[in-house]
């Protein structure tokens, strides 16, 4: 459920931007807004059950305030920014390269790399570019430029990810997985605010029912179900045997935008993302001992 969530969430960003003219800071604004509550919601019915998240010490506030900004606020600015230059497909398939960009960040680190982890690592950035440099989309049809720079935000989206991702694993430890998500989407709602001013002033004109309601799904499901599902899921095994499961979301995502949005599924899709596919099949190979006590620790 948590990976058809997060592919479902493109489709239904891209219909605001292009199909109803809604700003993307728009989008992540009121994502993080009714998402805040769900979430905060389900830490409340796990502490019912004696399952109690561990509240942020002052040592943790640093690093939250940065998970917020990076992996909240420029993820989510940036994925649905991209929707505005390119199809809903290519977002997904670019943005799910994030494995690829944690094995990248990781090496950055000083950890150790193996060959075929480097493999991993250029097929996957080589199906990005692939990806980005593809033709038309069917109706409303992007340029190339357009079709590069959506890739580009969609990369910079999936790159927030990783980093947050490889940063917060501290603060995941001490707090909780679904803890950490609940507190940076709501210090990340409080952020967005500044940016909507700035950028998208008076821009709900126009939403009518439907646009609210897809607002209303975007914070629900492809943020608050999905990561409740993706921690409650952590329960029953271990983060490197359910992380492919996201990319289910990939092929939801991608048939979708070309059955509700008329995107075209050409053939730099099918070798994009197979070699985005294969580059995160290497890239974590060699990284399950450490994912598996990821994943024991997210379970907290």
């Amino acid at each position: 459920m948590a990976g058809i969530g997060w592919g479902t969430g493109f489709v239904a960003a891209r219909w605001l931007v292009n199909g109803r003219g809604v700003s993307p800071a728009v989008l992540v604004l009121w994502r993080f807004v009714f998402a805040a509550p769900f979430l905060w919601a389900g830490l409340a019915a796990l502490a019912v059950r004696g399952r109690a998240a561990r509240l942020p010490g002052a040592r943790d506030v640093p690093a939250l305030l940065g998970l917020s900004l990076a992996g909240t606020v420029v993820m989510a600015n940036s994925g649905f920014a991209a929707t505005y230059f390119t199809t809903s497909a290519n977002v997904i398939l670019v943005f799910n390269a994030n494995a690829v960009f944690i094995a990248l960040i990781a090496f950055l680190l000083g950890e150790r790399v193996a060959g075929g982890q480097w493999f991993g690592i250029l097929a996957g950035l080589a199906g990005v570019g692939i990806i980005g440099f593809a033709g038309g989309s069917g109706p409303g049809a992007f340029s190339a430029g357009s079709h590069l720079a959506g890739a580009g935000l969609a990369a910079l989206g999936g790159l927030s990810w990783a980093v947050y991702s490889v940063a917060g694993r501290s603060v995941v430890a001490r707090c909780g997985g679904l803890a950490v998500t609940a507190w940076c989407v709501t210090a990340g709602a409080l952020m967005q605010v500044p940016v909507v001013l700035l950028l998208a002033p008076g821009s709900h004109e126009g939403l009518g029912a439907e646009g609210w309601w897809a607002l209303f799904y975007l914070g629900l499901y492809p943020t608050a179900l999905s990561f409740f599902c993706w921690f409650a899921a952590l329960k029953f095994t271990d983060v490197s045997s359910l992380g492919p499961t996201q990319y289910v979301g990939t092929v939801v995502g991608v048939i979708l935008g070309w059955a509700l949005l008329g995107e075209e599924i050409a053939a730099a899709h099918f070798v994009g993302g197979a070699l985005i596919l294969l580059g995160i099949h290497f890239a974590v190979r060699g990284g399950g001992r450490r994912a598996d006590k990821e994943g024991e620790i997210q379970e907290q």
